[in-house]
């Protein structure tokens, strides 16, 4: 989201109004109320927890850019500049320490020649960092092997257990449980009906809209065994045709109206995301970067008991306080990472 938004920033004509629409506002005022109060939102940094959204910018010392919007994505966006030898060594050494130290070394980032082509004039970054414990902390002495079912067959998983007096949420083609984390928000298990699959829960997009609280919900307390496997998974893709999916296409095209960061002709070449969740007893730990180059262009206790064990594929959603999803994900093997 932030990457896209900084793009907003830089454009204008045809091309920003391309992510306006994405973004729903109608205005660089709205967008960048928007971008500064997600980042409001999802900060925190108290000690034990962490959650942080970090911003930043690197630029080509060989193109001249303009001052104006790169203040103004500092203000805004909180965004760090960056303006070195896309060459040199030592700048590309700069950029895997700011990614490293965003995302808690969740990617260990090396230097590598694929990190700065030596054809691009600007890259734009962004990063999260998760780091928080439950609000009720699982046992270690009640995790253990059981079975998962993944498409593939059955594995071996260690699995955690607790016993929660809490809501069962049952939508028409999946059952959820949330459990909150200690600095405000949750973590969604959304485990597909024995009749349907992951795949086609995640197509018509409901899910998430439920885990945001933006449709009614159907729930009733339970005594819930709860049974979550541990997991540690991670996903790197480019996201670039998912974006022109949505809409945005101009950004990719030699004629693109980069004009308020730069009077040279700038095109997008590709965004890339990954991430990676990790939870245990404990809670969770969470990473993402994504980067773009631009180039040359209420209570009574429940007496009704059930059991939710997520012992095949299912889904995550991670929300901060406010209910905005930060990490989504599919656990497909959770003895693979």
């Amino acid at each position: 989201y932030m990457a896209i938004a900084m793009l907003g920033e830089m454009t204008a004509g045809e091309t920003q109004k391309e992510i306006f629409e994405l973004m729903g506002v109608d205005t660089i005022e709205g967008l960048r109320h928007q971008a500064s109060s997600l980042w409001t939102s999802i900060y925190c940094d108290n000690g034990s927890s962490k959650r942080i959204v970090s911003n930043s910018i690197w630029l080509n010392e060989k193109v001249k850019f303009n001052q104006t919007c790169i203040d103004m994505l500092a203000d805004k966006y909180y965004a760090s500049s960056f303006q070195g030898d896309f060459e040199s060594k030592k700048y590309i050494e700069k950029y895997c320490q700011w990614v490293n130290d965003s995302t808690g070394n969740m990617f260990g980032v090396t230097p590598n020649e694929s990190l700065f082509d030596e054809n691009s004039l600007l890259k734009v970054a962004s990063a999260l960092y998760l780091e928080t414990l439950w609000k009720s902390s699982f046992a270690s002495s009640n995790t253990y092997n059981e079975t998962f079912h993944t498409a593939n067959g059955d594995v071996s998983a260690s699995f955690m257990h607790s016993r929660i007096d809490d809501n069962l949420h049952a939508a028409e083609d999946f059952y959820a449980v949330s459990k909150s984390l200690e600095v405000g928000g949750k973590v969604w298990f959304i485990l597909p009906d024995e009749d349907s699959s992951v795949e086609e829960v995640i197509s018509d997009g409901y899910f998430m809209k439920y885990a945001m609280g933006l449709v009614g919900r159907n729930c009733r307390e339970y005594k819930i065994n709860l049974s979550i496997p541990k997991f540690d998974i991670r996903s790197e893709k480019s996201v670039t045709e998912d974006i022109k999916k949505l809409g945005v296409t101009e950004i990719f095209e030699s004629g693109a109206d980069f004009s308020p960061i730069s009077n040279n002709s700038l095109a997008v070449g590709d965004i890339m995301h990954s991430a990676r969740l990790k939870i245990d007893e404990k809670g969770v730990i969470g990473g993402a970067h994504s980067f773009v180059h631009l180039y040359g262009e209420p209570y009574f206790p429940p007496e009704e008991e059930i059991d939710f064990k997520l012992d095949r594929p299912f889904i995550f959603v991670v929300t901060s306080s406010a209910g905005i999803p930060i990490f989504v994900g599919v656990v497909n093997d959770p003895t693979k990472n």
